[in-house]
């Protein structure tokens, strides 16, 4: 009898704790791509764009990944982002020699509509989006 009971209680604390709920995460799925925005004219898709002003003296890799999570968490209506990495030479594709150039970074989105929160992330609108020089490899995440 007592082997029932223990088997029986065993069972119930098993369940109970097997049977709670987990906090549920949200994770974004985002499927980036490389883009050529210098062999030949690009041509964004309407929308509203924001860029982002990088801080001075940003290192050649920027953290973009830690960027979404930021604007994912503000729940800012994020369609696309562009990113080209800053880089002290441009190599074109094809090339074997490198332009030694002062390439600056460029972080470009696109929302679904306006948020007042892009501001304080840092972020300003603008008009006519664009990459500028050496935009061979632009990584294009879409949401």
């Amino acid at each position: 009898m007592k082997t029932i009971i223990s088997f029986l209680f065993l069972f119930l604390l098993f369940a109970t704790v097997a049977c709670q709920t987990t906090k549920s995460t949200h994770e974004v799925i985002v499927n980036a791509g490389i883009e050529d925005h210098s062999t030949a004219s690009y041509s964004f898709p309407k929308g509203e764009y924001h860029s982002y002003h990088f801080p001075e003296n940003t290192e050649q890799e920027f953290d973009v990944q830690s960027l979404i999570e930021n604007l994912v968490k503000e729940k800012i209506p994020i369609t696309d982002l562009w990113y080209k990495s800053g880089s002290r030479s441009c190599l074109p594709p094809g090339s074997e020699m490198a332009m030694q150039v002062i390439v600056e970074p460029v972080l470009i989105i696109r929302l679904e509509k306006s948020d007042e929160k892009i501001a304080s992330i840092g972020f300003t609108k603008c008009n006519l989006p664009e990459m500028g020089d050496c935009a061979y490899r632009v990584k294009r995440y879409r949401f």
